[in-house]
């Protein structure tokens, strides 16, 4: 019977288990690279009554401003509280985001000119956390326009494509009459810190100007 030195034992056995672990590291990295994407946060958004109200008035001030202002280019900035509260009390939204599964969608703002969408979604009865990151930008016809970079369901990614057609839909039947609403035709778009900062021009008849009493001097009128 041979017997192999012990130290030929010993080195044989680091030599092993140094393999083992090289095929463990690389295989760690391998599943570190091919793992799914960690998944979404829950959406959570109620607002209360009292924010409803504030957005309201918001916007009509906005609105108001937009007729009232000189003529040429005017920025609106709208908060990202702003636009999540008027999507939640959006019913011709959710008419539209509940016959796709679509429960409940928040929106977070990211400069210079990013948004990402927080969606729950329920498929075969159980929720599922959506994110879809994206720009904005104008759009002649919708008046903002956002497109896609990049979107996953849970830890797996979803066509481009079809992400881009939703999304198209959804921010049309959204933006439309917010912006109707705001008075605002959109020229140029970005984010600043938390508010979605908008510069165009108005899209309301000026105000009519009030005419001067007969016989005032040129220095009542």
């Amino acid at each position: 019977m041979r017997h192999t030195p012990t130290g030929q034992r010993r080195t044989r056995r680091i030599a092993v288990s140094g393999a083992w672990l090289g095929l463990a590291a690389a295989g760690g990295a391998a599943w570190i690279l091919l793992r799914p994407a960690p998944a979404p946060p829950p959406v959570v958004l109620h607002p209360t009554a009292a924010q409803v109200t504030q957005t309201e008035q918001h916007l009509t001030q906005l609105g108001q401003a937009a007729t009232q202002a000189k003529p040429g280019p005017r920025t609106l900035r709208v908060s990202e509280t702003d636009l999540n509260v008027t999507l939640a009390a959006s019913k011709p939204v959710h008419k539209l985001l509940a016959a796709r599964g679509v429960e409940a969608v928040q929106i977070v703002l990211l400069e210079p000119n990013r948004v990402v969408i927080h969606a729950s979604v329920r498929v075969q009865g159980r929720p599922q956390n959506v994110q879809i990151s994206g720009t904005l930008s104008p759009d002649p016809k919708t008046g903002l326009r956002f497109t896609a970079t990049s979107a996953q369901a849970g830890r797996f990614p979803l066509p481009q494509a079809l992400v881009n057609a939703q999304a198209s839909r959804l921010t049309a039947r959204f933006f439309r009459p917010f912006l109707s609403r705001l008075a605002l035709t959109v020229q140029r778009v970005s984010v600043d810190k938390k508010e979605l900062v908008l510069v165009g021009i108005s899209s309301a008849p000026a105000s009519p100007t009030k005419a001067s009493p007969p016989g005032a001097s040129p220095a009542h009128r």
